[in-house]
């Protein structure tokens, strides 16, 4: 069962504290649920720190990108993050993921 409403009410109080791994993993269970905005507002505060890897910022940027059908972007990024960090098995998932989407789009 997916219950984004608990999750984030759970996790929120604790990103009052700055850690950005926190706030990017509310970001991306608001973006699930599909409150961009939301979502947009705590990667925003995660991609502000100093304490998140630029391979993390690049990889919320893109999934934030490929949930607002921006695929090129989200190529981008996500080319960047692998770039970054080669061996992280999430970016490649990731990026075939965002790949198939887009030849899909494309067509």
């Amino acid at each position: 069962m997916q219950d984004f409403s608990a999750a984030t009410k759970m996790l929120e109080p604790l990103c009052a504290n700055g850690n950005p791994g926190l706030q990017s993993a509310v970001a991306r269970i608001y973006l699930q649920a599909g409150y961009l905005e939301k979502a947009t507002k705590y990667f925003d505060l995660a991609a502000a720190s100093n304490e998140l890897d630029e391979s993390a910022k690049h990889m919320d940027a893109a999934l934030l990108a490929s949930a607002q059908g921006d695929w090129d972007l989200a190529t981008t990024l996500l080319g960047k993050a692998l770039e970054e960090d080669a061996e992280n098995y999430a970016v490649r998932f990731r990026n075939c993921t965002i790949f198939s989407h887009l030849i899909l789009y494309r067509q």
